[in-house]
């Protein structure tokens, strides 16, 4: 190994060969070393990428401030009292105001007995009011735990059962959506309006009770055991977090920044609470404003926002408002994956982009990626913000080799305090750092990642999130963003549904932009020429709007049932062989009725189900029938008509040249065979091309001596 790479000097200088060259001699040795050691045990990595990835890629360790948040924002209140802290339809609140708002909060929840390590359950408005709360909450060294009034009520059942909060503060007009779980109530704007000042008279100033250990919020995510788990974040958490986000954004006072995402999503932290650490401005979208691409565009035009936060989901709905105009603004996307076409209309639209990722379970963020220029490939996810550790591991917690995909592990000081009440899940999620000896602890994410030269992050995806497609291989988010960058889609979203046979097939949804009107059959017909047969949805189905959660990510499981594939106009069959067809078609998709024009491609056939269907038609019938009949008559009346009139194509489905498709007045189309030779994979192209199109697949010779 060594004369053979010694002897080929051009080799040097080229990264990946270098990279290669020194890991082989590095194996070598390591054999030579131990002969009888399973390879499997020997370590991969050079020096140099062990360096690399556990050394220098980590985040830039960074002091964080001692005084908790709600203790700086007094300090702001007193630097500049008259400052718009907040800026809301109803008017705006100063520093000044929003302190002497917390303080009145604080001193009411005092009087109720909330104490440090207490936990407040809020379903409040969206006005400034909450934003005290919140601050009042965490203040006290109690944390919040965000309720949504309009989430199903057995889940907001289950919050209340586990997280076992002291007090329920919510507004009177939402009393009656809210289970009632033994929880003393507290209607906070009417005590505020009606207690507040003789309250706080009377018990005075609240020293701030926080400390670096006290929990800030709990936080519900969804849970695979069908209950949502609490995720517990910590003030140093908040904190840390904080202070790298104002690192890589560095908001003045100028600044003013949209908080448009419901409380119940963490990412609502880095909206409300960095404005208020950088003594800028929080623009407070209310409940009738979100989810109303008009309104919000009115409203980033009118508040002069200059950054703005939301999922991809939401930016697309955005962006189907004409009126949006994102010059001058600092566009922030996560919470699901970036792609290219969503980065590069966004970084056309505004020029300032940067592209986020964390999970809840590491407070909010772990990494950040500014695209300084137009996006030519998906964006990677970044690199760490500060005091965060980002390990790419295989399944026994080795690095991986660069450039090899592994599960991604966070670590640092963003590192939740754990799940509530989960031991198990927490030993499960939250395990020992192999790589310190300091206790620390990392979270097992689940996420699929790869370094790349550069030390940036690229997302994969997630470990559980393929599917299976008559035995390929499929990650819906390809389809998903090959739709949306049909010029027609706003958003589209595509699930692997199973049907009446217990076979997977993908069903795809797609919303309009605004002004536009998305056709099925153009689009078919537009998947067809970027994506192979098997990663084409057996339907597609256009909604008004696409099902969001209440955090502003698509929401799949609210994703109707697919629809029957289109065939036109439905006509019963007529006479018994028509209706026997029928139902046998029935039976090989799964779903019906199947009317007598419905064509077999268009209801998802391939060529796979094509061979089946023609297998059982002759054990039902005892016709021997060619294949070539079914690509030529491919309706249910057609093909009885061919059985009828004994007018089968006589088509070898194994010559040279095969007929799909006769007749028609355009240029014939001819498709050559894929590796095996056989072209009967192009019959399902039928369905996305002009009836007009002849079409005639090549195939490979001498098939039929193989057969």
């Amino acid at each position: 190994l060594r004369f053979d790479f010694d002897a080929n000097p051009a080799l040097y200088g080229v990264p990946e060969l270098d990279r290669h060259a020194a890991r082989l001699l590095l194996l070598a040795e390591r054999v030579l070393e131990d002969a009888g050691r399973p390879l499997a045990d020997l370590e991969l990595l050079t020096p140099q990428e062990r360096e690399l990835m556990l050394v220098q890629w980590r985040g830039r360790p960074q002091t964080v401030t001692a005084a908790s948040l709600p203790a700086q924002l007094e300090c702001r209140a007193l630097q500049q009292p008259e400052a718009v802290a907040v800026r809301h339809r109803d008017g705006q609140l100063s520093y000044g105001q929003l302190q002497a708002q917390v303080d009145m909060v604080a001193a009411l929840l005092v009087a109720d007995g909330v104490m440090a390590g207490d936990r407040i359950a809020i379903a409040l408005p969206r006005d400034p009011l909450l934003l005290a709360t919140l601050l009042a909450v965490m203040r006290l060294g109690a944390a919040y735990v965000p309720l949504d009034p309009d989430g199903p009520a057995q889940r907001t059942a289950w919050v209340i059962e586990d997280a076992q909060p002291r007090l329920l503060l919510l507004d009177q007009a939402d009393e009656a959506r809210i289970p009632a779980h033994g929880v003393r109530r507290v209607h906070l704007p009417q005590a505020v309006r009606d207690f507040g000042t003789v309250v706080l008279q009377r018990h005075g100033r609240q020293d701030d009770q926080a400390s670096p250990d006290t929990s800030a919020y709990v936080l519900y995510t969804s849970g695979s055991s069908g209950r949502p788990k609490g995720v517990e974040i910590s003030q140093s958490n908040l904190l840390s977090f904080l202070q790298s986000m104002q690192q890589e954004l560095q908001l003045d006072r100028s600044s003013r920044f949209l908080a448009q995402t419901t409380l119940s999503f963490d990412i609502a932290g880095l909206e409300l609470y960095l404005p208020l650490l950088a003594g800028a401005s929080v623009v407070l979208a209310d409940q009738s404003e979100i989810r109303q691409p008009r309104r919000m565009a009115e409203l980033i035009a009118e508040q002069a926002v200059t950054h703005a936060q939301a999922t991809p989901s939401l930016w697309r709905m955005l962006l189907s408002a004409r009126q949006l105009r994102l010059d001058g603004v600092h566009v922030l996307v996560g919470g699901e994956a970036l792609g290219r076409e969503l980065a590069a209309e966004l970084w056309r639209r505004g020029r300032r982009l940067s592209q986020l990722y964390g999970p809840t379970e590491t407070t909010i963020w772990s990494t950040i990626q500014h695209l300084d220029s137009l996006p030519q490939a998906v964006p990677p996810i970044g690199r760490p913000l500060a005091n965060t550790v980002l390990y790419v591991l295989d399944p026994v917690l080795r690095p991986t080799l660069l450039g090899a995909v592994g599960e991604l592990h966070i670590g640092g000081l963003g590192v939740a305090r754990g799940y509530v009440g989960r031991p198990e899940l927490n030993a499960e999620r939250f395990i020992a750092d192999p790589f310190a000896a300091d206790g620390q602890r990392i979270y097992r994410t689940g996420d699929r990642v790869r370094w790349r030269e550069d030390g940036c992050l690229e997302f994969v995806g997630r470990t559980d999130n393929q599917v299976k497609i008559r035995g390929h291989r499929v990650e819906p988010g390809e389809i998903e963003h090959r739709l949306e960058s049909h010029p027609t889609v706003a958003m589209a979203a595509v699930k692997a549904w199973r049907d009446e046979r217990g076979e997977l097939a993908l069903a795809a949804y797609i919303s309009s932009r605004e002004g536009e009107v998305a056709d099925p059959g153009i689009l078919r017909r537009y998947l067809a020429g970027y994506l192979p047969a098997h990663m084409l949805p057996s339907s597609l189905q256009v909604l008004p709007v696409l099902p969001l959660t209440a955090s502003g990510k698509l929401d799949r499981k609210a994703l109707p049932a697919p629809e029957r594939p289109e065939g036109g106009q439905y006509e019963a069959p007529v006479g018994p062989l028509e209706r026997q067809l029928a139902e046998l078609w029935q039976d090989i998709f799964g779903h019906g009725p199947v009317g007598r024009h419905d064509n077999f491609f268009e209801l998802g056939g391939d060529s796979l189900t094509a061979a089946q269907m023609m297998t059982r038609l002759s054990d039902r019938f005892g016709t021997e029938l060619p294949l070539g009949t079914l690509f030529e008559s491919a309706s249910v009346a057609g093909l009885a008509a061919r059985l009828q009139d004994g007018t089968a194509s006589q088509d070898d489905p194994l010559a040279p040249v095969l007929c799909l498709r006769r007749g028609g007045q355009q240029l014939p189309l001819f498709c050559v065979h894929p590796v095996v030779g056989l072209g009967w994979a192009y019959a399902a192209l039928l369905r996305h091309l002009d009836a007009s199109i002849p079409v005639y697949a090549l195939q490979a010779h001498g098939l039929r001596d193989l057969s």
